[in-house]
């Protein structure tokens, strides 16, 4: 008479209702009326199935997930993180999907974190996102371009202090060997004008000589010309 109801233990209804289990596994979306009848004969509840479908398909999940984590290394490459995949009971697969693959970037932006200078895993939150991650990398990156900007700025700065020391070095050779220059030109024309001066006396000399001479004769022939005159009336 019964013969139209299936397999009437509670393990039985558990796993026929594993395909008619909702998102989350968290109850049934079709316990007919044989459902009830095997229930009643099997002495077990909708909710009593429900609880026992929703282990059956949580631990299958949680295997599948656990070693899809696992196969990832995902665990270990968060290090001190913590991860936002923490199982499967009461969510869906899409949720549990989007978790994993969340750790995964996070181990991912972490791993370059790491590599960059100054970084320092202590200061992270242990619930950080992966732009929070990537966030605190660029950072560490731009800290680290303006300490090399700043380290090229002064490298400058020192050289041109050391070219303007040295050019200001060359220019005080310079002044000063204009200034010996100028002093040696001055010192020739000084020679120059002394030379010139004397020369000039020399020829005042000659002149006041000559003009002695041309009077010394020009006397003697007068006193010749009166002794001539003497002579006559004498």
């Amino acid at each position: 008479m019964l013969g139209f109801l299936p397999g009437r233990s509670l393990e039985d209804a558990a796993r026929r209702e594993l395909g008619q289990l909702n998102d989350t596994r968290t109850g049934t979306t079709n316990y007919n009326w044989q459902d009830h009848v095997g229930g009643f004969f099997g002495n077990y509840s909708q909710e009593d199935v429900e609880k026992r479908a929703e282990e059956i398909a949580n631990e299958t999940l949680k295997q599948k997930f656990d070693t899809r984590y696992a196969s990832k290394n995902i665990k270990d490459r968060l290090g001190e993180l913590t991860g936002n995949y923490k199982g499967v009971k009461g969510l869906s697969v899409a949720d549990i999907t989007a978790a994993q693959e969340s750790d995964d970037q996070r181990a991912n932006q972490l791993e370059a974190y790491k590599q960059t200078k100054g970084a320092n895993v202590g200061l992270l939150a242990p619930t950080i996102s992966s732009s929070g991650i990537q966030g605190a990398t660029t950072r560490l990156v731009n800290d680290e371009l303006t300490r090399l900007e700043v380290k090229q700025d002064d490298k400058e700065r020192r050289a041109e202090t050391k070219a303007d020391e040295l050019l200001a070095m060359q220019l005080g050779i310079s002044n000063q060997q204009y200034a010996l220059q100028n002093k040696r030109a001055d010192l020739m024309d000084l020679r120059d004008q002394r030379q010139q001066e004397y020369n000039n006396r020399v020829l005042d000399q000659r002149d006041a000589q000559a003009m002695r001479n041309a009077r010394d004769k020009q006397f003697a022939m007068i006193l010749a010309g009166l002794n001539n005159v003497g002579q006559i009336f004498a």
